[in-house]
């Protein structure tokens, strides 16, 4: 079975190329209603939110998500925008708080991520959106917040989940006992109920959604606007989910949904989920030549050195890096090594040496240092997909699952504990 990945560091935002064609959303207003945007929407521990960033961040929805501009639209996707705003403010001050930042090569790789999926050069990034009528720092502004708190989980919360023996075991046994049942490739879309007397707003927006969803938008653009759980930045991938793995009426919907079938907004404890089936398939036992592996690799340049003299840098290397969400912001600490992406590949297309540490290597950690060439190599075996769902595989898993909690209860902690003022 597939982990569900925390690809929290390459932050794809938007699919624009669905609506491109759609005109500016605020080049239509007029003279007294930009005056009046000038005004603080809201505070958040006196850092101010004005009219103009929601405005800004709602016509970025708009675009990114295609629901029509009706009045009732407008409203609720302002007040959406007013709310991811001031998360935001919340996540960058706990970022700052643990003096934390975000390197503009990051950000540029993102914006080159978004250019790049709508056929576009990053230099005509910003013709594209001065036509839509949305400030390209609107965008710009998000994929910051979005770096900085994926820096918070990785770096201060993630080394605070632990993922015992016991609970890896009682998966493996789950796991062995659905042998032959379906599983489901699911996606999911998030909004989070902190406040009761939200609920019918919260409940109106997810039901926009699903009619949106029904109507042939994309659910990837939607989750990763609106969806407010770690999947957001994949498109709300859950990978492949099997039978008892998710709460109560999700997993009943993802029983019974069919696949390219989308539920209705389901009332969970802690908001409203939806859920949409990709894919089914029988759980099997599997050749374990077919068994699939994803590596990346780290290289740093000898300039002449040999492995044993550059052993030092390796180290620190390997003891900073230690996992493969790590590799992502290697560039922060370690600018001289580069890391590439190897792909997926079947156990039958390795080399016997390397079929046996696809197999073997503790997923997410580094292996041994090599030298080919004038470089030192590390290769991480980041995802594994066999018959034997390894203690490793299931681990990560768990742990992702954990991490995803512990990062929903700081943000409610953080708003709990914070000074918020909505005009």
């Amino acid at each position: 079975m597939k982990p569900m990945p925390l690809r929290l560091f390459f932050f794809l935002l938007i699919l624009l190329g669905s609506v491109a064609g759609g005109a500016g959303v605020r080049a239509q207003e007029t003279t007294a209603e930009t005056n009046a945007e000038t005004t603080v929407a809201a505070t958040v521990n006196d850092s101010a939110i004005t009219n103009v960033d929601v405005a800004d961040r709602a016509a970025l929805l708009f675009l990114s998500s295609g629901l029509p501009r009706t009045p009732q639209n407008i409203t609720r996707v302002k007040e959406r925008a007013l709310r991811t705003l001031i998360d935001e403010k919340l996540e960058v001050q706990e970022a700052q708080h643990d003096e934390l930042d975000v390197e503009k090569a990051d950000v540029d790789r993102a914006l080159a991520m978004v250019a790049k999926q709508n056929n576009l050069a990053p230099e005509q990034l910003d013709g594209f959106f001065s036509a839509k009528g949305v400030p390209k720092q609107t965008l710009i502004d998000q994929i910051k917040a979005a770096l900085l708190w994926s820096k918070v989980i990785q770096r201060v919360l993630r080394p605070q989940v632990a993922v015992g023996d016991d609970e890896v075991a009682a998966a493996l046994e789950r796991i062995k006992a659905n042998e032959g049942k379906t599983e489901y490739l699911l996606s999911e879309i998030y909004l989070s109920l902190d406040n009761p007397a939200d609920e019918d707003k919260i409940r109106q927006l997810a039901e926009d959604i699903v009619k949106r969803l029904g109507e042939g938008a994309s659910f990837t653009a939607l989750a990763q606007q609106f969806s407010q759980g770690s999947t957001a930045v994949q498109g709300g991938d859950l990978g492949w989910i099997q039978p008892g793995q998710l709460q109560g009426e999700l997993d009943r919907a993802a029983r019974d949904l069919k696949p390219n079938q989308i539920s209705l907004p389901i009332r969970m404890a802690d908001g409203f989920h939806i859920i949409g089936k990709r894919e089914e398939r029988v759980i099997t036992a599997q050749d374990e030549s077919h068994a699939e592996f994803f590596m990346k690799q780290a290289a740093l340049p000898l300039h002449g050195r040999s492995l044993e003299q550059a052993r030092d840098e390796v180290e620190a290397f390997k003891k900073t890096i230690n996992s493969c969400t790590a590799l992502a912001t290697h560039a922060d600490e370690f600018p001289s090594w580069k890391v590439s992406n190897l792909g997926s590949k079947h156990l039958a297309e390795l080399p016997p040496w390397l079929a046996t540490l696809a197999k073997t290597q503790p997923l997410g950690k580094p292996g041994a240092a090599m030298q080919q060439k004038d470089y030192a190599l590390l290769l991480y075996v980041c995802e594994r997909n066999d018959s034997n769902s390894s203690h490793d595989l299931i681990q990560n898993q768990i742990g992702n699952e954990k991490l995803d909690l512990q990062a929903r209860r700081l943000l409610r902690d953080l708003r709990r504990a914070a000074a918020i003022e909505i005009k």
